[in-house]
């Protein structure tokens, strides 16, 4: 009998674990919650979303969490990152300028220029590689630049990454949990 592969959810201090969990379960899938990094059976990893870049950073450096993800990231293994736990993926962010992120993706995250403060609703997101645009939930005021990790974007206000990949790093500035239908196929495609 095949094991289900068991997704680790990193407990950042912040975050909206259980939105997370109930739509991971919904899947069929099975998750935990980590602490810290012990991972004896846990073949992915979330970072979830919620919380500020600084107080996520040095909840991670507190825990053991931070060379961790970097050597997880490196060696590429699964990782998902969610609002801010895509955030902190990068160099810094102008919400807390004085504290380093995992510097995994050389770049800045810089504040929306948005005709509201914080982003937060349905918009749309324009896939790199796909004709038809999807909606889904957004909470921000921060967001990362588009690179050539980029595979979705959002324009509200500028564009900006939707979503990013490298390799078997995933990560999206809007909550999938939180998307409907939409958010749910993403979520299985992401956790597969």
């Amino acid at each position: 009998m095949t094991r289900t592969a068991l997704i680790g959810i990193v407990e950042t201090g912040a975050g909206n674990i259980c939105s997370l969990e109930a739509a991971i379960a919904r899947l069929g899938r099975r998750s935990i919650r980590l602490t810290a990094p012990s991972l004896s059976d846990v073949d992915q990893l979330v970072i979830p979303g919620q919380g500020r870049f600084g107080p996520v950073m040095q909840q991670l450096r507190k825990t053991g969490w931070e060379n961790f993800l970097r050597d997880w990231i490196r060696a590429d293994k699964p990782l998902l990152g969610i609002c801010v736990g895509m955030q902190i993926l990068y160099e810094r962010s102008e919400e807390n300028s004085d504290i380093k992120g995992l510097g995994v993706i050389s770049e800045r995250i810089e504040k929306l220029n948005s005709p509201k403060q914080p982003m937060m609703g349905w918009a749309d997101i324009c896939w790199r590689d796909r004709q038809a645009d999807e909606q889904v939930y957004f909470v921000n005021s921060y967001v990362a630049p588009c690179t050539n990790d980029t595979i979705a974007y959002c324009e509200y206000g500028q564009t900006f990454s939707a979503v990013i990949q490298r390799g078997n790093l995933i990560a999206s500035q809007f909550h999938p949990e939180k998307s409907g239908a939409t958010g749910m196929r993403l979520l299985q495609q992401w956790l597969c």
